[in-house]
């Protein structure tokens, strides 16, 4: 008779070689994936900051506008009340009925009693000013520009 248990052993498994080359296949296809991967996590977050300030710069201008739209004698004195800029500057500048650049840029007020200041007896309004909003700081500044019309 024939004993099957008899003969060497029957092969099952894998050996320690299988093991490891397939331990080692794992790390490279894992290396593979993960490098690309860590790269768009930092784009995503310079993506993240870029939209940050120009969504924060957006804003002031659209409260600029606003200030402006409503009360013409702010936008004759430069004045915004109550605008509160956090890492936010803006400056104006007088543009005459072409569009061309008057004068120096002028930092606009933000205190609340700044619409009250009279103009004085000789003031002649601008026909439009130009509006520049800069926020964030180094590669995630960003920097609108808007001519605004006389309201």
């Amino acid at each position: 008779m024939h004993n099957p248990d008899s003969h060497s052993h029957i092969r099952a498994g894998f050996t320690l070689i299988e093991i490891l080359v397939a331990t080692l296949l794992l790390g490279v296809l894992v290396l593979t994936v993960l490098a690309p991967v860590t790269g768009l996590f930092g784009l995503s977050r310079s993506t993240n900051q870029r939209l940050t300030t120009t969504t924060t710069a957006q804003n002031t201008m659209e409260q600029i506008k606003g200030l402006w739209r409503n009360n013409g004698g702010n936008f004759d004195r430069n004045c915004l009340p109550g605008l509160t800029l956090t890492d936010t500057v803006v400056t104006v500048k007088d543009l005459d009925g072409t569009f061309a650049e008057q004068g120096t840029s002028a930092t606009p007020s933000t205190a609340t009693t700044c619409g009250a200041t009279a103009l004085p007896g000789s003031f002649t309004p601008v026909p439009a000013k130009r509006v520049k909003v800069t926020t964030g700081s180094g590669k995630y500044a960003t920097t609108l520009t808007l001519d605004i019309a006389h309201p």
